[in-house]
């Protein structure tokens, strides 16, 4: 079998609500999407989800359409190692790079007739918990998300912190007040605090019954997340520090995280996702998955890479029940107790819908992850110190 094309389509879906963080926010939810032809007519299907849409589109055209073009998509291993050449020069690329692998799981499962999670292990479970994420807004609407949520069946609350850190206590005094003292509160404040008012701030947030913190400290301050992991009793949960194979092994060589947050894009796809989890698995940390707010795409190929695991035994992230379409043919859903299965299809399972596809190619809205409320975005430093 040989690789006879590679297409994109760049498509843009509307949140249900506008998804603010300390980082800034967003109104749309973005995607590129890749087709990669073959010569026996399989087509495999793989999404780019997060940053740079457009640069990545460009880039698998220029860059890694000339290296895949007659090469035989089931070798991945082997087109993974040729891609990365350029994650020498810029982990940029591990985006555009797991769409392809992505894609290339769906056309190796379909070549076999096997679902994606048989080329990964096998099937370890049906169907996988999703947290119930609550954005930064009123005290008001954020108790009535997460009344909403824990009615749904989510049996964990992920709450975003960090702009104002007196606003934050009132928030999870009034949620856990609402939902009552069983429901476990994860809190993200992206990056928002230094060493010395993670540890602050955590003490007293503590009280409120915090499962983990996600991300307290910019990603790149490894001494200073170790300091605050020995100086609170909270978990410790790595997201923008563990974006590649090689960060996953600083952080449990370090001991600086209880809690990996594993993402298809961050990573470079399926291939190196896996890897991260055989870290985790050996460093005896926990695994969850986080999210950008995939499509069905991402999100089923999510779904493969946790239903063949032993890891992700806790509740992960999904945006998926945030947007307000999908562009597949048969869209997830989620049952009484807020949880996804994975499809049992050939390859990833899912195909996507091309009439949805041309509607939402339209590119209306925006989705500019580093602005807030329509506002230029200014990062407040007095967060950070």
């Amino acid at each position: 079998m040989k690789i006879t094309a590679i297409k994109t389509r760049l498509i843009r879906i509307p949140f249900i609500e506008f998804l603010r963080a300390a980082y800034g926010g967003r109104s749309h939810a973005s995607y590129l999407i890749v087709t990669i032809e073959t010569d026996e007519g399989i087509v495999g299907y793989g999404e780019h989800d997060g940053l740079f849409y457009e640069t990545a589109d460009a880039f698998i055209h220029s860059e890694l359409k000339p290296l895949l073009i007659g090469e035989d998509p089931v070798q991945i291993e082997f087109l993974n190692h040729k891609m990365e050449h350029f994650l020498l020069w810029n982990s940029f690329a591990a985006y555009p790079i797991s769409a392809v692998d992505t894609a290339l799981y769906d056309i190796k499962g379909k070549a076999l007739g096997v679902p994606v999670y048989e080329l990964l292990g096998g099937l370890y479970r049906e169907k996988f918990p999703i947290t119930g994420l609550i954005h930064i807004h009123s005290v008001a609407e954020d108790v009535a998300s997460a009344i909403k949520l824990v009615g749904k069946g989510h049996s964990v609350l992920k709450i975003k912190v960090g702009l104002e850190l007196d606003r934050d206590l009132e928030r999870l005094k009034a949620i856990r007040e609402a939902v009552g003292p069983k429901i476990p509160f994860r809190i993200d404040p992206n990056m928002a605090w230094s060493p010395r008012t993670a540890v602050r701030w955590i003490h007293r947030m503590e009280k409120y019954n915090l499962q983990w913190v996600e991300q307290p400290i910019p990603s790149w301050d490894l001494k200073g997340l170790v300091e605050v992991a020995r100086a609170i009793d909270t978990p410790l949960c790595a997201d923008e520090s563990c974006m590649s194979v090689r960060d996953a092994l600083v952080l449990a060589d370090a001991q600086a995280v209880e809690v990996f947050s594993v993402y298809l894009t961050e990573s470079g796809g399926l291939t190196r996702a896996r890897e991260i989890v055989a870290i985790a698995n050996a460093a005896g940390i926990a695994c969850v998955t986080g999210t950008w707010g995939e499509g069905g795409v991402a999100q089923a190929a999510l779904l493969h890479l946790v239903s063949s695991s032993r890891n992700f035994s806790y509740p992960g992230d999904s945006a998926y029940n945030l947007v307000a379409d999908d562009y597949i043919t048969q869209p997830l859903e989620f049952d009484e107790e807020a949880r996804l299965a994975v499809p049992h299809g050939h390859g990833l399972g899912v195909e996507p819908d091309w009439a949805k596809v041309e509607k939402y190619s339209k590119l209306e809205g925006e989705d500019r992850v580093f602005a807030g409320g329509g506002q230029r975005f200014i990062p407040r430093a007095r967060l950070i110190l």
